[in-house]
């Protein structure tokens, strides 16, 4: 899984203006994690200027976004890519009615116009199979 620790590191390996010249390769093989820290590799990968990602097996929530950012992205023949709408558990808000819940939602798809459906970034990258 990702973790907030791999993205800080990321971070910090990652130099703040482009290298293209010197080419990176990661594997993923992720069911997910924090989508903080996806969005800071996906940063990473994007200041890097020269980052080819692979997937390998099952790849899923936050791993999707975080090679956005790379140069190339591809997956092996047997890999999965899985991408779904974001979630959230609602135990922590067991008490809400109703009227509180809809508001949640409501709230909930104002960020999402605000994240994402703008930034066509985000929309470009097509999956190859090697």
């Amino acid at each position: 899984m990702l973790a907030d620790t791999t993205s800080t590191q990321l971070c910090r390996v990652y130099p703040r203006k482009k290298s293209e010249s010197k080419e990176v390769n990661v594997l993923i093989d992720s069911l997910g994690g924090s989508v903080a820290s996806a969005f800071s590799i996906c940063e990473a990968f994007r200041r890097h200027g020269n980052v080819k990602v692979h997937y390998v097996g099952m790849n899923a929530s936050a791993a999707t976004i975080a090679s956005l950012g790379a140069k190339h992205i591809s997956i092996a023949t047997s890999g999965m890519y899985l991408v779904h709408k974001c979630s959230t558990v609602i135990t922590k808000w067991a008490s809400l009615n109703a009227d509180q819940l809809r508001q949640l939602i409501e709230e909930y798809d104002k960020q999402k116009k605000g994240h994402g459906e703008d930034r066509p970034q985000y929309r470009r990258h097509v999956c190859r199979q090697v």
